[in-house]
């Protein structure tokens, strides 16, 4: 790790315009002596015209030289103002259990697996040009408590919301939701469904202890092998929409 959690009270803003930078990645070693050179708490600022991927390309997938990898010291980040930017890659802010705000970029078309993995959100509002995110991108983001998903994702991949702390989900347009993608989030206590929605898989909602109620759920819906409902053991006393026996027939593939 190249970035470790100091006891200071101020916070520095950074700017970086890197314009000499390859586009397809900022330079991890230019980012670290940045942030390390502070030695404070830091909000970040990227302005970048050209870049399109924050991720590990030069690293041959090595997630460990990704250029924020558990980097506590830096609180929120932003995004905006690279236009270009289309891609996060994965890990790309894994273990930076200080980071709590974001801004993405309009133009952000895909988040990687784990790419947040850790991170200290208590809320998200993804971007509407959004159409992937990789598996366990936000996984235990343990604050976690509300996100809004955007109209243009078609697929949750598997774990991307487990063990955080959301109450509340509406699923929008999703038309399938990867295996254990909601998991162990135990203060969720109401999912709307869609109407494009046709396959959860297995364990969705496993171990969603506070899950009630569950709305628009339809008969059309293909389960996997396993029940998207295990261990929740409120949901059969409150269902809305596809009703009881619904929820009680996907149990029973468990």
């Amino acid at each position: 790790p190249f970035c470790y959690p100091y006891q200071m009270v101020t916070t520095t803003a950074i700017t970086l315009n890197r314009e000499d930078d390859a586009p397809s990645l900022i330079a991890s070693q230019h980012i670290k002596r940045v942030i390390n050179s502070s030695a404070t708490p830091t909000n970040l600022t990227i302005i970048h015209p050209t870049i399109i991927n924050i991720g590990t390309s030069l690293n041959n997938g090595d997630w460990r030289f990704t250029p924020f990898f558990k980097c506590n010291l830096l609180l929120s980040i932003d995004l905006a103002n690279s236009p270009s930017l289309s891609t996060i890659g994965d890990r790309a802010f894994s273990d930076c259990s200080n980071l709590s705000n974001i801004l993405f970029p309009p133009s952000l078309s895909i988040v990687g697996e784990y790419a947040f993995y850790k991170c200290g959100f208590t809320s998200l509002s993804l971007p509407d040009s959004l159409t992937t995110i990789g598996r366990g991108a936000f996984q235990k983001c343990e604050a976690l408590s509300a996100v809004r998903l955007p109209t243009s994702l078609m697929t949750l991949n598997s774990y991307v919301f487990q063990g955080t702390a959301l109450i509340n989900v509406d699923l929008g347009k999703l038309r399938s939701v990867g295996e254990g993608c909601f998991s162990c989030c135990s203060s969720l206590s109401k999912v709307s469904c869609g109407d494009s929605l046709t396959r959860i898989s297995d364990f969705v909602f496993h171990k969603c202890s506070e899950l009630r109620v569950v709305e628009n759920l339809h008969r059309g819906v293909a389960v996997g092998g396993a029940s998207p409902f295990a261990d929740c053991p409120l949901l059969l006393r409150d269902v809305v929409g596809g009703g009881v026996d619904v929820i009680r027939s996907l149990n029973k593939r468990a």
